[in-house]
């Protein structure tokens, strides 16, 4: 029987996110539940090492003007689209 291993997202190298919108600064508007911002505090804190890089996936439409981004918010790397990567 294979032993299934959890790991921290520290050790992660990419981490796809899923968004409801986002702006041109790659900031994020998720569901509400806060559970990325919890689990992702420590990149508040790096300095020199920055993984995991932060992806999120949304349509072009998602794309908002501006996002009042809060002390707590993370934000993303990269904002992937069907027709762009912001």
């Amino acid at each position: 029987m294979a032993t299934i291993r959890l790991l921290s997202a520290k050790h992660l190298n990419v981490i796809f996110m899923p968004l409801l919108g986002f702006d041109k600064n790659k900031c994020r508007i998720g569901m509400g539940g806060g559970f990325y911002d919890r689990a992702l505090s420590f990149k508040k804190h790096q300095t020199n090492y920055n993984n995991p890089k932060l992806y999120g996936l949304a349509f072009d439409c998602q794309q908002v003007t501006e996002i009042n981004n809060q002390p707590w918010d993370i934000p993303l790397d990269a904002v992937i689209t069907p027709t762009k990567i912001y």
